[in-house]
């Protein structure tokens, strides 16, 4: 049986994950040609296309797809500190990043809902 507090531990875990991927992913693609996430972006993008595949620095475009991806980095993350700090192992990869790319979707939508991006504005 699980204790109560093993699930409040991986609640808060998953809340964690699944915001810093958003923020996380907000920051790198809306801000990337900004100064502080400008140098990291390009570091970022570098390494994507060396040494994983010659298109997945295309990832770093999509505010959507890249909130799949950056809850797996904190995830690493939080695995590593669960099991050091709390002894207890933490991986919730793909739902936190469901959840995240659902999450950033649907405040898109609402947004461009409220205020419509220029190219869809009529005249």
């Amino acid at each position: 049986m699980v204790s109560s507090s093993l699930v409040l531990l991986w609640f808060v875990f998953f809340l964690i994950s699944v915001l810093s991927g958003f923020g996380s992913a907000v920051a790198l693609v809306e801000k990337r040609f900004s100064w502080p996430i400008r140098p990291l972006n390009i570091r970022l993008r570098r390494w994507l296309q060396r040494f994983v595949h010659k298109k997945m620095h295309r990832v770093l475009k999509c505010t959507v797809c890249t909130s799949f991806w950056m809850p797996f980095l904190c995830d690493l993350f939080l695995l590593v500190l669960s099991y050091s700090f709390f002894g207890v192992l933490y991986w919730l990869w793909p739902l936190t990043g469901f959840v995240c790319l659902g999450l950033t979707w649907l405040i898109m939508q609402v947004l461009n809902s409220i205020d419509p991006p220029v190219s869809r504005v009529e005249e």
